[in-house]
């Protein structure tokens, strides 16, 4: 049985709007934590930083941390301007190095 073209293409356009608002959510939330500077955010995870576990956006000029547990607040902002290397760091984490020497190593909740 051939099948119907139109379903096909119906189905990616689908898919192609569901990624353009999730950007969108993602870039509203980053802005109103960390304003408009961040750029367009295309991702948000679920991570830790020293033993904080919070999200990371990661945007067009910017990485982004954000955590609020029992009103303990932490924002980091790492400009993609200052970051000179980002690695795969054991399998499950993040490893940004930054140009004034400072180190963060994102953890994920995968696989453990």
């Amino acid at each position: 049985m051939p099948r119907d073209s139109s379903s096909i293409g119906g189905s990616a356009v689908g898919a192609d709007a569901s990624v353009h608002e999730d950007i969108n959510n993602y870039t509203e939330i980053a802005h109103s934590i960390f304003g408009q500077s961040v750029g367009n955010c295309y991702g948000s995870f679920s991570c830790n930083l020293t033993r904080q576990h919070g999200r990371l956006y990661v945007a067009s000029r910017a990485i982004m941390f954000y955590s609020n547990l029992f009103g303990f607040e932490r924002r980091l902002c790492l400009p993609l301007s200052d970051v000179i290397d980002i690695k795969i760091y054991r399998s499950t984490s993040i490893f940004i190095a930054m140009f004034d020497g400072e180190e963060f190593i994102f953890k994920s909740f995968s696989h453990r």
